[in-house]
């Protein structure tokens, strides 16, 4: 008894020496963090957090584990908000936004520009390449260490009133925009009269009448089931929507070398699978949207072309607001 008692004791202060030599890194490593999502399980973000959340707890032997928020549970539904909180640490990790990350910083409004990357090939091109690396050092001036850039897929716009071909199909239509001031200043400038909304508040709208139409990828639409309340879609791929998987920077730097290679390698995969995923279900989605009684038009490229010479202003107007040298960049490589 008295042997087995000394092995017992002689157990417990191992185990409690081995965590007084752990390095403080080591030991904040072995815990749960908290992944923020803005959209719900049937979205390709979350498709995106899972596979992250997965490969990071088999690739640290269980050290990492992480518990994926959707919906912006922890923000109350504040897009802002949710932001400014991995900012400070109250959310360790995240899928935000572009459109978030351009109202703290004007700089990332550059990648939401109209029609600046007009193709899926032109956002791998710009997303991949030494521009998409600038974009990520932007992150670390606002306290955020960026990890990868993957996407929702192209903001397409639906309507109760009309199918849109053409600019002056916008004329007088009433359309929910997000509260990013070049998204308005360019549909102003393609004649609709355009206004910010809550994103809570889109559906009744919608389905009051409030208001006419709205714009959002296709992935967004479905989920948020707004295609219940409207008779257009056209795709016209008029932006990207760029999300960014980012670490609170104070929770990165207590990361060992290894642990931080680990992190960057699995996100740049996971960054690449969002975007391929939103891509298939984009196509998927469309079905379920014609399924549900909605007219569906995809616009040629030389369509397209004819609401090209209308958004030019919008680009002299945000120029000097993102820095004419970034914004000249993204416009060289992503319209190669």
């Amino acid at each position: 008894m008295c042997k087995r008692n000394m092995a017992m004791i002689l157990l417990v202060v191992l185990f409690a020496f081995s965590i007084i030599i752990l390095s403080p890194a080591q030991r904040a490593i072995a815990k749960t963090y908290k992944f923020s999502i803005t959209l719900s399980e049937l979205s390709p973000w979350y498709g995106g957090a899972k596979m992250f959340a997965d490969l990071v707890k088999a690739r640290t032997d269980g050290k990492i584990k992480i518990d994926i928020y959707p919906n912006q549970q922890l923000s109350g539904g504040n897009l802002v908000k949710g932001l400014q909180m991995l900012q400070t640490g109250a959310i360790d990790m995240a899928f935000n936004s572009s459109i978030h990350f351009s109202l703290v910083d004007p700089r990332f409004i550059v990648v939401s520009m109209p029609w600046i990357m007009p193709s899926y090939e032109a956002v791998d091109r710009v997303l991949d390449g030494p521009v998409g690396k600038e974009l990520m050092n932007c992150c670390r001036d606002n306290k955020i260490e960026p990890l990868g850039l993957a996407g929702d897929g192209f903001r397409q716009i639906t309507n109760n009133v009309r199918e849109i071909t053409k600019p002056s199909d916008l004329n007088g239509l009433r359309m929910r925009i997000p509260g990013l001031k070049m998204y308005i200043s360019t549909f102003k400038h393609l004649g609709a009269n355009a206004s910010a909304m809550n994103f809570a508040e889109l559906y009744g709208a919608l389905q009051r009448g409030a208001m006419d139409g709205q714009e959002n990828p296709i992935s967004t639409i479905v989920s948020a089931k707004l295609h219940e309340v409207q008779k257009y879609c056209s795709l016209w791929n008029y932006s990207y929507h760029v999300i960014i998987l980012g670490v609170n920077k104070k929770l990165w730097d207590t990361f060992d070398k290894k642990t931080q290679k680990i992190l960057r390698e699995t996100a740049k995969e996971v960054c690449f699978y969002e975007r391929m995923l939103a891509r298939k279900m984009d196509s998927e989605l469309v079905q379920t949207m014609i399924k549900k009684g909605v007219k569906v038009t995809t616009l040629t490229p030389e369509q397209i072309e004819a609401f090209i010479p209308l958004i030019q202003p919008v680009y002299k107007e945000f120029a000097p607001i993102i820095g004419t040298e970034l914004l000249d960049k993204f416009r060289s490589v992503g319209n190669q």
